[in-house]
This record gives C-alpha cells, sequence and structure tokens, in this order.
C-alpha cells in the first residue's frame, strides 16, 4: 500500500515524544472505503439553485484519520490545513481540547 506523508501548519512539540510537522497517512484499503459504513468524508449536494455545495463530514474524516494515520499517532492533536474554503482537519484525542 502506498503511502503520504501530510506537511501540518506548524511543528508540535507533546511531552514525551519526538517533535512533529507531517503526518504520515496509508493509502485506505478495500474494508476501510466499502466496508466500514463510514461513508465518503465529502459529497455535493444541491443548492436549489442549480448549482451544488460541498459538504465535508468532520465526524467521517475524523473516523478514516482514526484508521489512517501511520505517524505520529493519532493520539496527538494537529491541524491539517486543507487547500481552498474546506475547513481545517482539527483531530484530538479523547479527553483534550
Amino acid at each position: 500500500m502506498s503511502r503520504k506523508v501530510v506537511k501540518l501548519s506548524r511543528r508540535y512539540e507533546p511531552p514525551g515524544v519526538v517533535p512533529f510537522d507531517t503526518v504520515e497517512l496509508r493509502e485506505p484499503a478495500y474494508a476501510d472505503r466499502h466496508m466500514s459504513g463510514l461513508g465518503m468524508p465529502q459529497e455535493w449536494q444541491p443548492n436549489g439553485q442549480g448549482g451544488g455545495v460541498l459538504m465535508t463530514y468532520p465526524g467521517v474524516v475524523d473516523e478514516y484519520l482514526q484508521r489512517l494515520i501511520v505517524s505520529p499517532g493519532y493520539e496527538h492533536k494537529v491541524v491539517i490545513k486543507t487547500p481552498g474554503n474546506a475547513p481545517d482537519i482539527i483531530v484530538t484525542a479523547p479527553g483534550q481540547k
């Protein structure tokens, strides 16, 4: 499986962990895409004026990240800057704010 390295908007230095400024993701497997029941992280919805709006589902994005992050690990809070007008992806470990 291929992997993708995503450059983060800043460097993170959580206590007791090697500092990082990238996140490595593995490619989704068949089970991740088709058998998990998560659905698509984004989809187009009609806007009632003949066009569409791209909807992003943060909960689905988060579920995929929990499955696909290889390093530094999902337990660390990271912010992934997304292109264009899409919202940033904020990954927060349970119990963190």
